[in-house]
């Protein structure tokens, strides 16, 4: 540094001594310098350029063979002597004075070092549109004090050392579009005083040492986009007085030494993201005295030797983890310094690859208490480390614990030491560089003291289980221009002490057990112009403090999961939108303060439990456009308040499955919508209060499934559909009120226990289309006193107890069309006076006929009239054994009367017959009269 000094105050040096030179040389004295109209007389006396003699080299080299023709405007000719002219020779116009103006022609390449030194009065310097220049040479036009600008053609590549060095009215340095420069060299355009602004060509690799020193006017550097830059050489900005921001690029490797020095209206250094830099070096931003905080990039692993001392605004610094060494007094004397960030671990601050140097702080004029943040856990090592040597003199530390945080390249932040985390916690939305746009997994799981979470702008996901079991976690908070799209699973599970979240607009799905068992949860809300269409299985499950959920209108939910608000026995009310289109399994189910419920009419199918045990819903209502098509099974089971269910006129239900009313016992009665084709078992099995079951007409209900209105003890009557073509098993079993039934024509089975205990029927009427009769389908209807069956019954078998304990049923008579009769058929059938058969003999031959045994069987004596066909006592009474009439069953069997003969069928047998008795009648007397008219001859 020392050398570079020297070397830099001997160019100054020179530099005087070259001017007096001139002042001698140009035959001018003092006085004429310091008058004020030498400039207009010098130009007045100009000649052209045909009138100056011209020296060329080999190389193509040109310069003015007579330095004293050279006055005002000048054009340098492309062919001199023959020669084309490729360059301007080694101080080929240096010192003159008189020169205003220079024009240089395409063909030149190169202007050689000191080609236009100490033209003080040069103001303009004109390139061809076509200039092919590559290089500008050492002090090229070193002190050319009264030059303004100038225009640096694109096909420069180097621009040499002390190139525009003084120049000290040059305000504006243009490079051509498409520039291939590559190095700006050591005091190319120091000490420009009036330069303004320069935009750095992204071509250039490196800026060389004071470069740009003492450019006290410059108020903005730009980089061009895409820069090339590696390094800023030691110097290079410093004492740029005016200079008050500066972004320093990504390729940027290295700061040289006292590079930014004494830029005192310095307030901010930027970096890029994708920083490369490794290096700040000595004394690189001493002085900066505006500069109040400045972001050393993640990957920097050195700051030199007192690199920001008397940055006296600097009130605070972030160091990277990365950084290995610190030289002394590095922060020294930043009077305003009151944070530092440190972010080292255990495991670097036990190791000997930290390097600090003494009084890092240290406060020269009065004492001094600086707030150091470091990493959870690492007070101990930190206080260890940081000795009052190295802090410095009056330098008090305040040693305070942060998160540290870790990022991966997609942006996704959690932290380190997160057992130690406690109280409030805001999420920074940069670290390292890294915008934060997610949380990772398991990122604050179990952060048991975490009590709020404040969540930035720029995190678009919150990823599974991310805020599981934070106990003690009582609020979450967005900022308002949030772009959370999803909040993933689990992510705030068992919150147990979370009373509230507002979920930001711009969410669009909420995963699975997001918000499970979060038992303190009392209001979620949604904002107006809400993006969800996805509310994920269990996601606010057992949250049994949740009172109400609030969709807006003109919400975009399409899809609410299984179990969703599974057991939120706190939920009084809930807007299901009317983007809604499915309702999963068991997604309400255990809501027992919810009293109604509205279905829109997007909704088309209720899946499976939806609201199963909403113990206090009282009424179902569906919109009357409502496109339903399914109630899946156990859909609204045990409901036990609801009282009404209201289907839409129009309605397009199709299938009402297994359960889905079951145990709803303050249902009064319900109208079954003539699209049904389908009702599943159980459907209202112990629907205790439902009186009345209405099937609208045409009703398309193609069978009665089992157990569907089992036990509804207050059903009094029931039509059946004329399309049902079975009543399953136990379908109206216990329908203890049931005293009128209507089967229709198109049953052709009655199913086991169909109409068990139907204690209040009196008459059943079975069609001829019922092919069977289950085993105790009637059984134990003690009001039933009359069963009738169509005269052309097709029914084939009556099962075992079909009939049994029907108490006042006195009399019945079995189809022909009989081919079996379980046992106990109509066993208990006390009243039972008369039984008709009409099997022919035929019929009770073999094992044509299967009957059962005790099929009258009776605990007390019981006489029973058989009525069969005439002629077939024996037959019956070979076949009804006392095994099968049943114990204490006396048989008494009355053949009918035979059948009298029909006037149509018999009337030519009668007048045959009688017209044969005629006629033998006829022959008999007629033989008899010629018998007694020969014994009458034969006496004579």
């Amino acid at each position: 540094m020392l050398e570079d000094y020297v070397l830099m105050m001997k160019l100054r040096n020179f530099n005087k001594f070259l001017i007096g030179l001139a002042v001698i040389s140009g035959g001018l004295t003092g006085t004429v310098l310091s008058n004020p109209n030498i400039h207009s007389s010098l130009v007045n006396e100009s000649k052209a350029t045909n009138d100056i003699s011209w020296s060329i080299d080999d190389s193509g080299n040109i310069s003015p063979a007579d330095k004293t023709q050279i006055k005002g405007a000048i054009e340098i000719p492309s062919v001199w002597d023959g020669k084309p002219v490729t360059g301007i020779a080694r101080e080929a116009f240096s010192r003159c004075i008189p020169l205003t103006s220079i024009i240089i022609p395409s063909s030149v390449i190169s202007i050689g070092d000191g080609a236009f030194s100490i033209c003080t009065f040069l103001t303009s310097v004109n390139f061809a549109e076509d200039s092919q220049l590559n290089s500008i040479g050492k002090s090229a036009f070193w002190n050319c004090s009264s030059l303004t600008s100038i225009n640096i053609p694109s096909s420069v590549t180097s621009i040499g050392d002390g190139a525009f060095n003084n120049c000290s009215l040059l305000k504006s340095v243009n490079f051509a579009e498409g520039n291939q420069l590559t190095d700006i060299d050591n005091f190319a355009f120091s000490g420009c005083g009036s330069l303004t602004s320069i935009n750095i060509p992204s071509s250039v690799t490196s800026i060389g040492r004071a470069a740009f020193q003492n450019c006290s006017a410059l108020t903005s550097i730009v980089f061009t986009k895409n820069s090339q830059l590696t390094s800023i050489g030691y110097m290079a900005f410093s004492k740029c007085s005016a200079l008050t921001s500066i972004n320093i690029p990504s390729s940027v490797t290295s700061i040289g030494r006292n590079a930014f020095e004494s830029c005192t209206s310095l307030t901010s250094v930027n970096f890029d993201n994708d920083s490369q830099l490794t290096s700040i070096g000595y004394m690189a931003f001493t002085k900066c005295s505006a500069l109040t905080s400045i972001n050393i990039p993640s990957g920097i692993t050195s700051i030199g030797f007192q690199a920001f001392i008397g940055c006296s605004s600097l009130k605070n610094i972030n160091i990277p983890s990365s950084v290995t060494s610190i030289g002394q007094q590095a922060f020294s004397n930043c009077s305003s310094l009151t944070d530092v960030t440190f972010n080292w671990d255990n495991g670097q601050l036990g190791t000997d690859k930290l390097t600090l140097g003494n009084n890092l702080f240290e406060s020269i004029s009065s004492s001094q208490t600086i707030n150091f943040h470091i990493p959870l856990g690492t007070k101990d090592q930190y206080k260890a480390k940081f000795t009052q040597d190295i802090l410095g003199t009056n330098i008090t530390a305040n040693w305070i614990s942060y998160i540290q945080w870790s990022i991966t390249n997609d942006g996704l932040i959690s932290p380190a030491n997160k057992g130690l985390i406690k109280g409030d916690v805001t999420i920074p939305d940069t670290v390292n560089g890294k915008t934060v746009t997610g949380i990772a997994k398991d990122a604050f799981s179990r952060c048991t003291s975490l009590t709020s979470i404040n969540i930035p702008s720029s995190v678009t996901s919150i990823d599974g289980s991310a805020f599981e079991s934070c106990t003690s976690l009582t609020s979450v908070n967005f900022d308002n221009d949030s772009q959370l799209t999803s909040i993933g699973y689990l992510a705030f599970s068992k919150c147990s002490v979370l009373t509230s979240i507002t979920i930001p607009s711009s969410v669009t799905n909420i995963g699975n057990s997001a918000f499970d068992s979060c038992t303190s949860l009392t209001n979620v809300n949604f904002d107006n112009d809400s993006q969800l269409t996805d509310i994920g299985n269990f996601a606010f499950s057992s949250c049994d403090k949740l009172i109400s959920i609030t969709f807006a209108e003109g919400s975009k939910l399409t899809s609410i999961g299984s179990y969703a608000f599974w057991d939120c026995s706190s939920l009084t009310s809930i807007t299901i939108p009317r983007s809604v289109t499915f309702i999963s399994s068991y997604t309400f189910k255990g809501c027992s303060s919810l009293t109604s419920i509205n279905i829109p009419s997007s909704v088309t199918s209720i899946g499976g439990s939806a609201f199963e045990s909403c113990t206090s819903l009282t009424s179902v209502n569906f919109d009357n456009d409502s496109q339903l098509t399914s109630i899946g099974d156990g859909a609204f089971s045990r409901c036990r308040s609801l009282k009404s269910v209201n289907f839409a006129e129009g309605s397009k239900l199709n299938s009402i499955g297994d359960k889905a009313f079951y145990v709803c016992t303050s249902l009064t009665s319900i109208n079954i919508p003539s699209s049904v084709t389908s009702i599943g078992s159980n459907a209202f099995n112990d629907c205790s209060s439902l009186t009345s079951v209405n099937f609208a007409e045409g009703c398309k209900l193609t069978g009665v499934s089992d157990y569907a209105f089992y036990d509804c003890n207050s059903l009094k009557t029931i039509d059946i559909p004329n399309n049902v073509t079975s009543i399953g098993r136990d379908a109206f079993n216990l329908c203890t009120s049931l005293t009128n039934v209507y089967i229709p024509s198109s049953v052709t089975s009655i199913g086991q226990n169909a109409f068990w205990k139907c204690s209040a029927l009196t008459s059943v009427n079975i069609p001829s289309s019922v092919t069977s009769i289950g085993r105790s389908a009637f059984g134990w209807c003690k009001q039933l006193y009359n069963v009738d069956f169509d005269k052309d019954s097709k029914l084939d078998n009556i099962r075992e107890n079909a009939f049994r304990h029907c108490g006042l049923l006195t009399n019945i008579t079995i189809p022909s069309s009989v081919t079996s009769i379980g046992g106990n058929a109509f066993s208990d059938c006390s009243s039972l006076k008369n039984v008709a058969f009409n099997w022919n003999s035929d019929q009770l031959i073999g094992n044509k006929l299967t009957l059962g045994n005790n099929l009258f069987n009776n605990a007390s004596s019981q006489k029973i009239n058989f009525h069969i066909p005439w002629g077939t006592k024996d037959q019956y009474n070979a076949k009804f054994t006392q095994d099968i009439l049943g114990t204490n069953v006396t048989a008494n069997w009355i053949e009918n009367n035979p059948p009298a003969p029909s006037s149509n069928s018999n009337l030519p047998l009668i007048l045959g017959l009688t017209f044969g008795f005629i006629i033998l009648i006829g022959i008999g007397s007629y033989l008899g009269y010629r018998y007694y008219k020969h014994r009458k001859n034969s006496k004579k």
